[in-house]
């Protein structure tokens, strides 16, 4: 199920999940056509969806942060050299201490995109135990117009800067421009008429302005772009 929300359920374990990347991190070691490890597709979910993924320094199983760790460092115990990319997740608190993912209200969260959420690498980074491993860390939001979605942003018309102060800034954009680390926008495309068009031509001027590297989502009938 492309759509589950976290890296386990059922029958699969985070045992599992994690062995399955060192496994292929293992078996490619020596294919240096492979590059980089995404961890996850799009770790999702909010308040009162269970479970979902959340990202803090707790050892709880839905903690993004805390596993994306243990996977991105079996993965570079195999093969030190490959990047480690890591998506966001889709919620994160507007209050950290006082709501520390324990509300179910929805108004107490900054939600965006499945795996666009990338605000709690201010509060806590991924660290993967040196400055050498930390290196290969490459952070991922994924990004998209209203024609798949009609975020908040968009809805009473958007410009360039709105855009930048209302979503991308606070959400991932921040790593970047504050030199955390690199960013990789995994996924952004659509249709190229009326909003989304607009939308897409601003962020292609983003992606010049700000030299982000980024991967165009030619094809995604799932999401109706």
């Amino acid at each position: 199920d492309l759509n589950h929300p976290v890296w386990y359920r059922d029958n699969i374990t985070e045992a599992d999940y994690i062995e399955s990347l060192r496994w292929l991190a293992a078996r490619y070691k020596d294919n240096d056509t492979i590059v980089a490890y995404d961890l996850k597709n799009e770790p999702h979910g909010k308040p009162p969806e269970t479970p979902r993924a959340i990202w803090n320094d707790s050892n709880d199983p839905n903690n993004w942060k805390k596993i994306a760790e243990k996977a991105g460092k079996a993965v570079l115990g195999e093969n030190p050299n490959v990047l480690i990319v890591i998506e966001g997740i889709e919620i994160y608190p507007k209050d950290i201490k006082a709501n520390n993912f324990t509300s179910e209200n929805k108004e107490d969260y900054r939600i965006t995109w499945w795996g666009g959420n990338l605000m709690g690498v201010k509060d806590y980074p991924i660290d993967f135990g040196s400055p050498e491993l930390n290196k290969q860390i490459v952070y991922s939001p994924h990004d998209y117009g209203p024609r798949v979605y009609e975020q908040p942003w968009f809805k009473d018309g958007f410009t360039y800067e709105s855009l930048y102060k209302d979503a991308w800034h606070d959400y991932w954009l921040y790593i970047a421009e504050d030199d955390i680390a690199p960013i990789f926008v995994g996924e952004w495309g659509g249709f190229m008429e009326g909003d989304n068009l607009k939308w897409m031509e601003y962020f292609r001027q983003l992606i010049a302005e700000k030299h982000l590297h980024h991967t165009f989502w030619c094809f995604n009938a799932n999401s109706e772009i």
